[in-house]
């Protein structure tokens, strides 16, 4: 696969994306109501023009780091970006669509159009952040480099703590972009599930699948899907399942220095914040870890290196996170790493702020719990909860377009 394809492809959607945005811009002029939903589109669609510019720059490189990644790998990204333009265009179409209403269009946003949008921003919203894999993934290039020349460095303490860091980021790295990667999935696979303490008719099940056919959702699902395995598979062969004892403790002191924010992190890599409640008031959790084998010194037995994580869409209405009674998290991202023999079972309570309350248990805690996987690189699941607030649907919706 040529690279400049790739660049040329960017080109092409850079251009759709700022008309899109033009074309939102003119809509908001007309339907003052839209303009909660559509100013959070238009953030997606400036976020996604600066990550097409990032990589069209370096697929247009002569021998750029784009041109290093496998070609399975560059065909999906330019898989990713044709699907993005389809996107784009069923952007255009909802727009046209509520614009042909003339003077009922504010009424008519407001009982169907606000629920589209929202479903056209969680589709911009994958798109955006698979495309930011890319930037990711090319950076992972740098990392087989470090590990090659760890071989011919001298046995200079200072030189071998400062390779020893420099390792211990990129498998950082590429933890990050596997949790990105099961969060891309989850906001895809949850878009149209009912949430847990919800219920929904049969006409609103019907009305669901008539807003998007399961033809449209298996095509795009399956080109997303087909794209995250393949940068999964080349941020998991850069190091492979197995770090040395020196790298994860590197790992793990780093951690607990600043527990609140990981090497190279990047605001990219969060996930995105939900933008207005509607009747099913949902949001989305991802539960998973990521590990890696450590290898023993001898005489010892294997160790394991492993980072617990939680991720929510609208996470600014979660007041913190409590594992194992004994950990609390107050800021996004939700994770905990640790060096450890045995694996177990994690528990966890998700509480959220004054007035929030979980449908399922009518409480404003919701307690899961998370299987540590040790094997492989780790695993995750996602599901979609119900949420409500007492005092109001107008306050929780501002309240979670706060964090948009």
């Amino acid at each position: 696969m040529d690279p400049l394809s790739i660049s040329m492809s960017c080109l092409t959607l850079i251009s759709a994306v700022s008309a899109a945005s033009r074309s939102v811009t003119d809509f908001i002029v007309n339907c003052r109501s839209a303009r909660m939903d559509l100013e959070a589109i238009a953030r997606e669609l400036s976020d996604l023009e600066i990550t097409l510019r990032i990589v069209q720059i370096d697929g247009a490189k002569d021998g750029g780091d784009a041109a290093n990644l496998p070609d399975d790998l560059q065909r999906n990204i330019a898989n990713i970006v044709i699907n993005c333009t389809h996107v784009i265009g069923d952007l255009e179409t909802l727009l046209q669509k509520y614009q042909d209403v003339g003077l009922e269009r504010s009424a008519q946003w407001a009982l169907t159009g606000r629920k589209e949008a929202e479903k056209m921003r969680v589709s911009l919203a994958a798109h955006k952040g698979a495309l930011n894999l890319v930037i990711d993934a090319t950076a992972l290039y740098m990392a087989r480099v470090i590990k090659a020349d760890t071989a011919k460095i001298s046995s200079s303490t200072s030189e071998i703590q400062a390779y020893t860091r420099q390792i211990a980021g990129q498998l950082t790295k590429q933890d990050e972009i596997l949790e990105q990667i099961a969060w891309i999935r989850a906001i895809i696979s949850q878009r149209s599930a009912v949430p847990e303490g919800a219920s929904q008719t049969m006409d609103e099940a019907s009305q669901t699948m008539d807003e998007a056919p399961q033809t449209v959702v298996d095509g795009e699902s399956q080109t997303m899907d087909r794209y995250l395995d393949s940068v999964s598979d080349y941020a998991e062969s850069v190091y492979g399942e197995s770090v040395s004892d020196e790298v994860a403790e590197e790992m793990h002191r780093l951690s607990l220095d600043d527990p609140e924010s990981t090497i190279g992190s990047r605001d990219s890599l969060a996930a995105s914040p939900a933008v207005s409640l509607f009747p099913e008031d949902s949001v989305t959790l991802v539960l998973g870890n990521t590990h890696h084998l450590v290898g023993p010194e001898p005489g010892t037995e294997n160790k394991h290196l492993w980072s617990f994580y939680l991720k929510a869409s609208g996470s600014q209405i979660i007041e913190e996170v409590v594992v194992n009674l004994v950990i609390i998290l107050k800021h996004d991202p939700f994770r905990v790493t640790r060096l450890g023999w045995g694996y177990f079972v994690i528990a966890v309570k998700v509480n959220l702020k004054a007035g929030f309350v979980w449908q399922k248990t009518n409480s404003s805690t919701l307690k899961l719990k998370w299987q540590l996987d040790f094997e492989g690189m780790g695993s995750s699941a996602s599901n979609k909860y119900a949420v409500t607030f007492h005092q109001g649907r107008s306050i929780a919706r501002s309240l979670f377009n706060m964090g948009s």
